[in-house]
């Protein structure tokens, strides 16, 4: 995140307004609720979501937003349900 940032909603904001570039936010920085911010503005920004934040909810709201997010989806995750999602 750019030095001008340090509080969780500047952080937020930043991510909404902007979306994800890589290298903007760090493993340490994200959470699942950043994530999903960020997914909701671009669903291909499940690929730069660290595998430990890919949950079902990360990843059905990126796979809803754009489907060929599926792609970064875990294997344990994918399930037919997640596939006919609109």
């Amino acid at each position: 995140m750019p030095a001008d940032i340090t509080t969780k909603a500047e952080a937020f904001e930043a991510v909404r307004r902007a979306g994800w570039q890589p290298g903007d936010v760090s493993e340490a920085e994200m959470t699942p609720e950043l994530c999903l911010v960020a997914i909701s503005e671009s669903g291909a920004a499940l690929e730069r979501v660290p595998p430990t934040l890919r949950s079902e909810a990360v990843c059905l709201a990126a796979v809803k937003q754009a489907g060929w997010a599926l792609e970064w989806v875990p294997e344990s995750l994918k399930s037919p349900a997640l596939c006919r999602r609109p």
